[in-house]
């Protein structure tokens, strides 16, 4: 059961984060161990760049790996194709009118679905996002920016 912290990910990005998660272990850690190999070729360490800037990006790609790791595991990975169709929720494309006419489309997701897609991305748990949920097309709905004020927006079109 997914709770307000469970991060969402479309099978889509959860594939698509797997795989990065994949290749910088597969791929990134022999490639590292390599250029340290080499590096270590140049000299002393205390006084050889190249082995401490292979270090710090090794460093970077370690962090990145742990992030990918917790990520997919406490990961809820939504079915897009439920019995929900119509209706917003995270991992579907939305088409809002601000009022004035002005459409934007967006995914409603976490930013981990970016590497994914071109669309841009709108946070369920952002306050648009969380007045969108469970909102079908021609429906209005009301929310609070972070600035404070009050925007209103007619949800167009749900796709996904």
């Amino acid at each position: 059961m997914a709770t307000a912290n469970t991060p969402q990910l479309t099978r889509e990005a959860f594939d698509a984060l797997s795989g990065e998660l994949h290749t910088l272990i597969a791929e990134g850690r022999p490639r590292f161990a390599q250029m340290k190999q080499e590096a270590r070729a140049n000299g002393p360490l205390t006084e050889n760049a190249d082995y401490w800037a292979v270090t710090e990006d090794e460093d970077k790609a370690e962090r990145r790996i742990a992030e990918l790791q917790q990520l997919l595991h406490d990961a809820e990975v939504l079915d897009v194709d439920d019995t929900s169709a119509g209706v917003v929720r995270a991992g579907s494309l939305v088409t809002i009118d601000f009022g004035d006419g002005d459409q934007e489309a967006f995914l409603l997701a976490t930013r981990y679905e970016r590497p994914g897609t071109d669309a841009e991305i709108c946070t369920p748990d952002s306050p648009m996002g969380q007045a969108l949920v469970g909102a079908q097309a021609g429906e209005t709905v009301t929310f609070t920016t972070p600035a404070g004020t009050s925007m209103t927006v007619t949800v167009i079109d749900v796709a996904g």
